[in-house]
């Protein structure tokens, strides 16, 4: 079985931006997708822009729906 280690600050710092920008129901996805970037050995801001893009994602459907 292979290991892996899991970025936990980086996880915190998605959560404080998801949190600042209204959305704490994406931490589930915002931590999936930091365990993903892990585990291909990919951290800092490779996994941070790949959050901003979660958190536009989400913002233009809630715009949208509205």
């Amino acid at each position: 079985m292979a290991a892996f280690a899991i970025d936990l600050e980086a996880v915190r710092r998605a959560h404080r931006e998801l949190d600042r920008a209204g959305l704490p129901n994406l931490r589930r996805d915002a931590t999936r997708l930091v365990i993903s970037e892990n585990q291909h050995g990919r951290t800092g801001n490779y996994v941070a822009s790949h959050i901003r893009l979660l958190r536009m994602q989400a913002e233009q459907v809630q715009g949208g729906a509205a």
